[in-house]
This record gives structure tokens, C-alpha cells and sequence, in this order.
């Protein structure tokens, strides 16, 4: 199976989503913006310890 014939069948059976990279800035302040859905209220040296360990 080529890599267009996936595509066709993914895009078919589910969603195709084009996700943009973030910036560091902007991963910390979706963290921190998720965290405060959740009633957790953290700083930007927490959301970048969270990122680290996320990305070991």
C-alpha cells in the first residue's frame, strides 16, 4: 500500500487534521489554559517541568 492510497483510505474512513507546530510560549500557555479548565492553577516553570517530562 502506497502512501497515497492510505491517505485515501484514512481521509475515507476518519479525519484528516493538519496540526501546526507550536512554539514553546505557546505549548506552555495551552498547558497552562487546559490545567485552568481543570480548576489547577500552575506557573510557567511547572508547565515546562510537565513538558519535559513529557518529552523523555
Amino acid at each position: 500500500m502506497d502512501k497515497n492510497e492510505l491517505y485515501k483510505t484514512i481521509e475515507k474512513l476518519g479525519i484528516i487534521c493538519n496540526f501546526e507546530e507550536l512554539k514553546p510560549p505557546q505549548i506552555i500557555s495551552r498547558i497552562k489554559w487546559i490545567a485552568k479548565a481543570y480548576k489547577v492553577i500552575i506557573d510557567d516553570y511547572v508547565a515546562k517541568y510537565l513538558i519535559e517530562c513529557i518529552r523523555l
